[in-house]
């Protein structure tokens, strides 16, 4: 694990959903046919200079549920929730975004596109 000084500045702060694409074939995808209308709340994916995260994605449950530690490898951020549950996004330089990976319940690839908002880098 990355200690607190390795972890590089530009993923550190609120990221907010903006689109999504599914399938292995990457098709856009309108965000309220995967995540339903709770989508117009919203979705973050917050990033901690001390290796923790929370993410949600229009209405969620308990917030212990959408929180845990990070670990880098690359471009590669490896999120393992508090449930032991562990997903994977890849940091995109070209674009500045955050391409989260998950998977739909019948194992279609979803992948989620975060951009970081101006003025939302947290203290260090």
């Amino acid at each position: 694990m990355k200690t607190e000084d390795d972890i590089p500045d530009y993923l550190i702060g609120i990221w907010k959903i903006k689109y999504a694409k599914y399938g292995i074939d990457r098709t856009d995808y309108p965000l309220q046919y995967l995540y339903g209308s709770g989508i117009k709340y919203g979705g973050e994916l917050t990033i901690n200079r001390n290796n923790t995260f929370s993410k949600y994605i229009g209405i969620t449950g308990e917030t212990s549920e959408n929180e845990g530690s990070y670990y880098l490898k690359g471009n590669s951020i490896f999120f393992k929730f508090n449930s032991g549950r562990i997903e994977e996004a890849v940091y995109l330089p070209s674009s500045q975004e955050i391409e989260y990976h998950k998977q739909d319940v019948d194992n279609t690839p979803i992948y989620e596109y975060f951009t970081k908002e101006i003025f939302t880098e947290l203290p260090k």
